[in-house]
């Protein structure tokens, strides 16, 4: 593991944040890893214009699922990061999950 580390705080409502950490344990995962790995998303320069679609995702395209189709795909791409980083630090103990594939539908 990196020694450059930097930890970061956030404050979300309680509700939500429990409702979060269940759903990445469905998923497999854990809240923090899903939050690192937005974070690590936003930096690969190949997600740029998705990153600048999903931030201004209120000036998508109107036609039929334009804005689902961002969330998507960002979702995609966090999640790959995640299941990866899931898998490194050994937490993918979860046998309902093990595809790092699975992607939640709806």
């Amino acid at each position: 593991m990196s020694e450059n580390l930097v930890t970061m705080t956030l404050e979300i409502d309680q509700d939500v944040y429990e409702k979060a950490a269940e759903i990445c344990e469905q998923l497999g995962t854990t809240i923090e890893i899903m939050a690192e790995s937005f974070i690590k998303f936003c930096v690969v320069p190949e997600n740029l214009s998705l990153l600048e679609a999903f931030i201004n995702i209120e000036k998508a395209p109107a036609e039929a699922g334009a804005k689902e189709g961002i969330n998507r795909k960002v979702f995609e791409k966090v999640f790959a990061i995640a299941a990866d980083e899931t898998i490194r630090r050994g937490i993918s103990d979860n046998p309902q999950h093990s595809d790092s594939g699975c992607l939640p539908t709806r």
